[in-house]
């Protein structure tokens, strides 16, 4: 009766451990199958996915603005003490084309709003001469 109980035994750990095997087998197919659909997922992405390189002109379009901000935004932290009194009524003139009130160019370059309306007029004149 010994024998019989360990023969039985015997046979159900590999029973067990087969029907181990065949749960990790299935396991790992499905990983595998998940693995698979997001590489191509991942490629088909990359495929459709393409990098444009700007053009010229929206190269020189950024430049320009991105040197506006930055003149704005020295304007507004340093003050008008950093800037020659010509440098200063350049950028008046040009913040002005762009569109920038009178109100915001004074607070800006840290003078009255009546001497920026008078270089807002001034900027005017000057570029009707010009055209």
């Amino acid at each position: 009766m010994d024998m019989s109980m360990l023969v039985m035994s015997l046979g159900g750990v590999q029973i067990l451990t087969l029907i181990l095997c065949g749960i990790l087998w299935w396991y790992l197919v499905r990983q595998e199958r998940i693995i698979n659909s997001m590489r191509s997922e991942v490629n088909s992405v990359r495929q459709n996915d393409t990098v444009t390189e700007p053009s010229e002109s929206e190269e020189q379009a950024f430049r320009r603005e991105y040197r506006e901000a930055e003149i704005k935004a020295s304007l507004q932290t340093s003050g008008a003490t950093r800037h020659s009194p010509t440098e200063k009524y350049k950028y008046v003139a040009c913040m002005a084309d762009k569109g920038l009130g009178v109100e915001d160019l004074a607070r800006s370059f840290g003078i009255s709003s009546y001497e920026a309306e008078q270089l807002v007029n001034l900027s005017r004149l000057a570029n009707g001469a010009e055209g």
